[in-house]
């Protein structure tokens, strides 16, 4: 569990949830700060994040769920809309307080309108996640800022260089006549890479190392995943 994702049980069958058993569900049109998984960094507010969801739906407690569009994400996640015993919106709430990003995932976006209006007004007014960290998703500990280069000296001018006798004139015909300069062989062009490399589809949905069972992928250009923690293009590492 983080601060967007959580697992819940049926007490009977319905139209969100077919069954009684445990499943793991996302929250629709959020997306909250990850608390880091072993060797990768934290992001700023993860925690905060975390205890926030706890708070408003905590372990035990009963709560109403409803679907949207799609039901499913591809890594099998139950997507949906959560109200706790208490009747607060807890999408919404998870928003409105900074403790998550507003981020839609068509086609699901039944309450996008409220979640969206939230955000904007929780940026403006430096709530949660939006008063501490430089934007959302950075990681806990940035680093530190690096001091200006040094300015380099001015170079000394070159002393100027004695006047030179003219040459001797040179022999018109002369006995040796030099190789025509080098020309490199052209090469072919490597062949661009397929999307095939990429074995995670892009957003949406937007995903974190810990739902999916991949591990040490290339990721995509711009990484829109976050899955390279340490900027080295490989996703996911052991």
């Amino acid at each position: 569990m983080d601060g967007d994702t959580l697992e819940l049980a049926a007490l009977t069958a319905g139209v969100a949830l077919a069954g009684t058993g445990q499943v793991d569900v996302r929250l629709l049109e959020i997306d909250a700060p990850e608390t880091g998984r072993p060797g990768e960094p934290a992001q700023c507010y993860g925690d905060e994040a975390t205890a926030r969801l706890t708070e408003l739906a905590p372990p035990t407690s009963t709560v109403w769920v409803q679907r949207d569009e799609q039901l499913r994400d591809p890594y099998g996640r139950h997507l949906l809309y959560l109200w706790n015993d208490e009747g607060a919106f807890v999408n919404l709430e998870m928003v409105e307080g900074g403790h998550a990003d507003a981020v839609l995932f068509p086609p699901n976006d039944r309450y996008w309108g409220q979640m969206s209006a939230a955000r904007e007004d929780a940026e403006a007014g430096g709530a949660g996640l939006w008063g501490v960290c430089a934007s959302a998703g950075e990681p806990e500990q940035a680093p530190p800022p690096q001091p200006p280069p040094e300015p380099e000296p001015e170079p000394e001018p070159e002393p100027e260089a004695p006047e030179l006798e003219a040459p001797p004139e040179l022999d018109p015909d002369p006995p040796y006549q030099p190789d025509p300069p080098y020309e490199p062989e052209p090469r072919d062009q490597p062949e661009p890479e397929s999307d095939g490399d990429y074995v995670v589809p892009a957003p949406p949905p937007d995903l974190d190392c810990g739902e999916i069972a991949d591990r040490n992928f290339p990721v995509r250009p711009g990484d829109p995943h976050r899955f390279d923690a340490d900027g080295d293009g490989i996703g996911c590492e052991d």
